[in-house]
């Protein structure tokens, strides 16, 4: 990653952080689960979920860097059903 990857990276963990603790200010009983993953072309995530709160019902907050040699079709403004958007 450069520079400038890498501090924008690490600028959406902490936000993603931040908001599940916003969140859980909400919900005294229950926490967000982590899901970490990786991308075999390069990159990864985490998923957020917390699920069957007093107040939230289901709430998600995820974070994904992506790299390789070629963008998934969402990054390349391809639909699903193979048009140009």
């Amino acid at each position: 990653m450069t520079i400038k990857t890498e501090a924008v990276s690490g600028w959406l963990a902490d936000f993603q952080t931040r908001l599940c603790r916003e969140f859980e200010r909400f919900e005294p009983e229950v926490r967000f689960t982590h899901d970490e993953w990786t991308r075999s072309e390069g990159g990864g995530g985490v998923t957020a979920v917390l699920a069957d709160g007093a107040v939230l019902e289901r709430a998600g907050v995820a974070r994904s860097v992506i790299r390789g040699t070629r963008l998934p079709p969402s990054g390349r403004g391809v639909d699903g059903c193979g048009g140009v958007r």
